[in-house]
């Protein structure tokens, strides 16, 4: 099993991608671009995978992060 460090790495990092894949377009530009939204969308399963795996102390130790929510988008991207 991945350590708590490595997965929010993996979050943070998919966090990155997304604002790099996105930076200076406006909300017409990205839905006109289905190569955009395609990466955006695997980022976001990237960070709700990675979110879901990250364990309940850790999870426990950051109440403000709402946790149920991240790990969410992983389902809602791949329908």
């Amino acid at each position: 099993m991945r350590s708590d460090e490595a997965l929010m790495l993996d979050m943070l990092l998919a966090l990155q991608k997304i604002a790099r894949f996105i930076r200076g377009m406006r909300e017409a530009d990205f839905l006109a671009n289905d190569l955009v939204q395609s990466a955006v969308m695997r980022e976001l399963q990237v960070l709700g995978e990675a979110a879901r795996m990250v364990s309940l102390e850790a999870k426990a130790g950051t109440p403000n992060i709402p946790w149920p929510l991240i790990a969410g988008m992983r389902i809602r991207c791949a329908t």
